[in-house]
């Protein structure tokens, strides 16, 4: 009786191993065939593939994180002003107010 239930266990191992490992060649396929067809369809339509665009979006936010801060020294972004500089600002009063508006 042991032996017949190892057996079994060993079998509905196997089972859910072999589901497991077509579900994932499934999804590798569908995954495969999705690329294909935006491919297909981006030569059709004479639009560059969105990986493609990503990739060069990417690369292109990378060029200038690298240019910022060869070009602007280390730390600062573009929009700040240089160390040196002074940036005035407005100053203006504000009026105390003594207690709660009164209702009604």
């Amino acid at each position: 009786m042991n032996f017949v239930t190892a057996l079994f266990g060993w079998l509905i191992r196997l089972v859910l191993v072999a589901a497991a490992l077509v579900l994932i060649v499934g999804l590798v396929a569908v995954a495969t065939l999705a690329l294909v067809a935006s491919l297909v369809w981006s030569l059709i339509t004479g639009r560059p593939h969105p990986v493609r665009v990503v990739w060069q979006r990417m690369h292109q936010a990378r060029q200038g994180v690298w240019q910022g801060a060869t070009r602007y020294g280390a730390g600062r972004s573009p929009g700040r002003a240089p160390p040196g500089d002074v940036v005035d600002a407005e100053v203006r009063e504000i009026p105390e107010h003594k207690g709660p508006p009164s209702q009604g």
